[in-house]
């Protein structure tokens, strides 16, 4: 994964960066539009060209899926290998007023057909069961974005996934704490928190406290 190139190209998708509501081009807006989700167009920009950017064998990884906005974002004119992983089990009838369905692998499944992505991997399951049981294989793990469980221990548990994995370099991207606060229109450097792994050993080692 080309993280300089990911750092360097990131403020080149906003006008303003990192104050842009939205990036340039619009390219995401039927995404968001189109399917329920608690993303934004930046979110899907930002992961969008971080998949660009994986290296031959690697892989995109994303932890809640929910009904596809985020892995369509990513894989929208990219190739390779997308993986998401979801038990399916978030129920929050609404947020902002925004109603949003129950999550289930059935409307993932639509959306990613709907939208041509339907050759993504899908996992269903507990995300740590799965991840430290193997199920990823002999993947390598170029781009990781954690929407799964926010609570204080799985949010720790699951950024140090890439450890686990033996990636050695990825850009990992995790949601807020409590997505039920996302603001749908705030700036992405307030939406995500994006870090940038080029050796995960000396990461650990610096932050101790962190995995």
């Amino acid at each position: 994964m080309d993280v300089e190139r990911f750092a360097a190209e990131l403020p080149g998708l906003f006008e303003d960066y990192p104050r842009s509501p939205v990036p340039k081009g619009r390219r995401f807006d039927d995404v968001v539009d189109g399917i329920p989700n608690l993303a934004t167009e930046n979110v899907l920009a930002l992961l969008n060209l971080a998949a660009s950017l994986l290296a031959p064998g690697e892989s995109y990884v994303e932890v809640g899926s929910y009904f596809g906005a985020s892995l369509i974002g990513a894989m929208r004119g990219n190739g390779g290998d997308f993986v998401a992983i979801d038990r399916f089990s978030f129920d929050i009838p609404e947020v902002r007023g925004r109603q949003l369905p129950h999550a289930r692998r059935e409307g993932l499944e639509q959306s990613l057909a709907r939208f041509g992505t339907e050759h993504a991997t899908i996992l269903e399951g507990d995300v740590f069961e799965l991840i430290e049981g193997g199920a990823l294989g002999e993947r390598r793990v170029g781009v990781y974005y954690w929407d799964g469980p926010h609570d204080y221990e799985s949010q720790l548990r699951g950024e140090a996934a890439p450890v686990v994995l033996g990636s050695a370099g990825c850009v990992q991207v995790s949601a807020p704490e409590k997505p039920i606060e996302i603001n749908l229109n705030i700036n992405i450097r307030q939406e995500v928190v994006v870090r940038l792994q080029q050796d995960v050993r000396d990461l650990i080692k610096e932050n101790p406290g962190v995995f």
